[in-house]
């Protein structure tokens, strides 16, 4: 059983991790060199940590751009060629295959976190480590979303704007509802307004609150403690990747697939 598990994970693992990935990655490390000494010649004042948070925030947007599509992209394949139908009619548990592709997931993202912390050690490397720690869970996060949406959806046009969806109103939430809060009187008293507003407080709700992300504030601070945010992140993000892990499985287990 562990010798399969390990072969399924090897398979998915080739097909994600290829030249193209890497080249791909290094283009973006690239890019955020260089735009980061861009933004330092810019700024009046503080010159390299802006750029600091420039290029943090930008590798991680691009970051989990790239493992969704990834992620996403792999298991769409194992759909659309039969692939996955053939493994499953085998002596092989379900569990094993969401278990090698969770496995996928975590090398990939840390592999990602490890990469985009580069840019970040010759300003500090103190920060720039809890950048990676806190980068790898917020992916990770970014990947469950991802990998529940192509296995319920089981199609990839469908599957990446709603993973993408979810990741950003997760990010973007506090900045909608302090918009709502501070509307004009006039759409407050609307109906369809007020309606609205309380379906985005439970879509919130449900939804990763902000302790769950990277904080780019952090870079900003001198001599700020990391591990008690790193230790509220780490407990936020565990209990939303058991709750979609158990909601992907509960789906999973419910398609008739090669049985």
């Amino acid at each position: 059983m562990v010798a399969q598990t390990i072969a399924l994970f090897r398979f998915q693992l080739i097909g994600i991790v290829s030249r193209r990935l890497m080249i791909s990655l290094l283009v973006l490390l690239l890019i955020a060199f260089l735009g980061g000494r861009f933004v330092a010649s810019l700024a009046l004042v503080n010159g390299e940590v802006v750029a600091l948070a420039a290029q943090a925030d930008f590798l991680r947007y691009c970051l989990v751009l790239v493992l969704v599509v990834a992620l996403v992209a792999q298991v769409a394949r194992d759909y659309d060629s039969g692939q996955l139908e053939r493994m499953l009619a085998m002596p092989l548990a379900r569990w094993q295959y969401l278990l090698s592709l969770f496995s996928v997931m975590t090398l990939l993202s840390l592999l990602l976190a490890a990469a985009a912390s580069l840019p970040l050690l010759p300003f500090e490397s103190g920060k720039a480590l809890y950048w990676g720690v806190a980068l790898f869970l917020e992916l990770m996060l970014a990947g469950q979303m991802a990998l529940l949406a192509i296995l319920s959806l089981e199609r990839l046009p469908q599957a990446i704007p709603l993973a993408l969806g979810l990741y950003l109103l997760a990010r973007l939430g506090p900045v909608i509802d302090l918009a709502l809060k501070h509307s004009a009187d006039f759409y407050q008293e609307e109906t369809g307004f007020q309606f609205g507003r309380q379906l985005f407080a439970l879509i919130r709700y449900l939804l990763p609150g902000d302790q769950a992300f990277a904080s780019n504030n952090l870079l900003f601070e001198d001599g700020a403690a990391l591990l008690p945010v790193l230790g509220q992140q780490l407990f936020q993000v565990l209990i939303y990747l058991l709750f979609l892990q158990a909601v992907m499985m509960a789906d999973f287990y419910r398609k008739e697939l090669g049985r």
